[in-house]
């Protein structure tokens, strides 16, 4: 639909509520899920009104564009360009923590919010996440992929948002310290010999005594980091442990984590396709 506002012709399109910029126009009413409206339509944004927006996880609203600035710009590419945003702030945040420096959880909880906002958008998720992998990249991409995956999880088990949310951060979180070990120890195309799989098991503490301390960092989040290479049986790291011993968010996140892994390209093999790693 078409309008005309100050002699500009103006189209209504949809854009991703980390989008949205103040000044901008809605081009309908705002209803929450339980039908009370939150902003009426030819609101101006301003910075008050995104942030409820946000905190409200409202994904995307639909605003006025001038015609001639409109990109043809569907649901798949508004998550592609918060995707690719939400891997260089993580990126950001790893470098810092490899160079000495503590966890910047202001970025990591933006990021775990803007994955959130995501929560509704499931055909999207899954076909992008198929559809964007870098060998290159892949420590960043590995942990924003995770999380969107248990979160996936954590709604199709039914949690509350409260716990989707400490999930989220889990998987953002979950291999902070592998920051700090060689490149040539994670890419390597041969086995690892005992030395460098000692290496490599030490991680999931480094990261867990890492965030244990932080300000608003809650148990589930850290145990969820701490534990997530545990399996059933007991032959995981560090601590062995099985069964319910494991805590939930830990299985969660171990299941994101081998099936990214598993349908992403490496250094040392290729990507197996997502039905295969079903089996």
């Amino acid at each position: 639909m078409l309008q005309y506002i100050c002699g500009w012709i103006m189209r209504k399109v949809f854009v991703g509520i980390y989008e949205a910029v103040e000044g901008m126009q809605t081009a309908e009413t705002i209803f929450n899920e339980y039908g009370a409206v939150i902003v009426s339509e030819n609101t101006i944004l301003d910075e008050y009104i995104i942030k409820k927006l946000k905190n409200l996880h409202i994904s995307k609203i639909k605003v006025y564009s001038p015609e001639e600035d409109i990109i043809a710009a569907n649901d798949s590419e508004l998550f592609k360009v918060q995707y690719n945003e939400n891997v260089e702030i993580i990126k950001d945040v790893l470098w810092d923590i490899s160079s000495g420096k503590s966890v910047d959880i202001k970025k990591v909880e933006a990021v775990s919010e803007s994955i959130f906002a995501r929560i509704n958008e499931n055909r999207d998720i899954v076909n992008c996440l198929n559809q964007m992998r870098s060998i290159e990249e892949y420590t960043y991409t590995h942990s924003v992929n995770v999380s969107l995956l248990a979160m996936l999880i954590g709604k199709w088990m039914r949690y509350d948002s409260a716990t989707i949310k400490q999930l989220v951060q889990a998987g953002l979180l979950h291999d902070v310290e592998k920051s700090k070990i060689s490149p040539e120890i994670l890419n390597k195309q041969s086995n690892l010999d005992k030395k460098e799989y000692e290496e490599i098991k030490k991680h999931p503490v480094y990261g867990y005594r890492l965030i244990e301390n932080l300000a608003d960092m809650d148990r589930e989040t850290c145990l969820g980091v701490l534990m997530h290479h545990e399996r059933e049986d007991g032959s995981g790291y560090p601590a062995g442990v099985k069964g319910t011993h494991i805590h939930p968010f830990a299985k969660i996140i171990a299941v994101a984590d081998i099936y990214d892994a598993m349908t992403s390209n490496r250094a040392y093999r290729e990507k197996s396709p997502p039905l295969m790693c079903l089996n």
